[in-house]
């Protein structure tokens, strides 16, 4: 593993790709990801529904062997290259940034729980106070939104201090999450009215950040309103924590 450290003018750095750190001890089955799946029987068919945002057609393979079906899926838009925009404007900020490859995807391997994906979080955690670091804001779109979602409930109070979800899929944890809390999505995707019922059960403080548009997670980058969520991403990060413990709103 590299230690190479990429510094900016602005003081802040974008760390390396640090799985190898992640792959801590300890790790346990828990949390797992599990996009929403309808299965619907018809006299002479099955009907499976995925929820699975951000996949496109091309994105998506089915496989049927031994009788068993099997739905891969991996946004062509999820890989890292999407997030260098928005790491490059964190660190000219003087924040330091570090991204991960979640277990099974990019350069990680799957690890002894392939789907725990909220135990690299937490390992992301661990890695950056053990390099000193005493201020954690966790970001995750998607499927790593749900990933970070569920990291955030089973840290200590203390451990992070601002957590970002962009279109989390599932949200499947909203209570207990700690942090200052944004939930940021898109006005017309299917999820928002569901994210929207669920932040109603999200801890003070938290703030739901609704966009134009109806793209989902970081493929809003890649449309007219990326500005728009890159500003909102910065200005959360970087607000003072008086000014952010005392929204509790909603911003549209």
């Amino acid at each position: 593993m590299s230690s190479e450290v990429q510094t900016t003018q602005g003081g802040g750095s974008i760390e390396p790709r640090a799985k190898q750190a992640l792959e801590h001890e300890g790790t346990r089955p828990g949390w797992i990801f599990r996009p929403d799946v309808d299965i619907v029987e018809r006299p002479a068919e099955y009907v499976v529904t995925a929820d699975l945002p951000g996949a496109g057609e091309g994105d998506v393979q089915v496989h049927l062997e031994n009788g068993v079906l099997s739905i891969d899926a991996q946004p062509s838009v999820a890989a890292e290259e999407s997030w260098n925009p928005l790491a490059e404007k964190l660190a000219s900020r003087g924040l330091t940034v570090l991204a991960i490859d979640f277990r099974g995807y990019g350069r990680s391997t799957p690890g002894r729980h392939p789907a725990a994906l909220h135990e690299d979080v937490l390992g992301a955690i661990r890695y950056l106070q053990g390099r000193g670091v005493q201020r954690i804001s966790l970001l995750g779109a998607s499927m790593g939104g749900a990933a970070v979602s569920a990291a955030a409930a089973q840290v200590k109070e203390d451990e992070i201090d601002r957590v970002i979800l962009l279109a989390p899929s599932p949200l499947a944890v909203a209570e207990g999450m700690r942090g200052y809390k944004a939930l940021i999505v898109s006005r017309g995707e299917p999820l928002a009215p569901r994210l929207e019922e669920r932040f109603q059960l999200i801890p003070d403080p938290k703030r739901l950040i609704i966009l134009p548009g109806s793209a989902h997670a970081q493929h809003v980058f890649a449309t007219e309103y990326g500005p728009l969520l890159m500003t909102g991403i910065v200005d959360f990060l970087l607000r003072p924590r008086d000014a952010l413990a005392a929204e509790t709103s909603t911003s549209r």
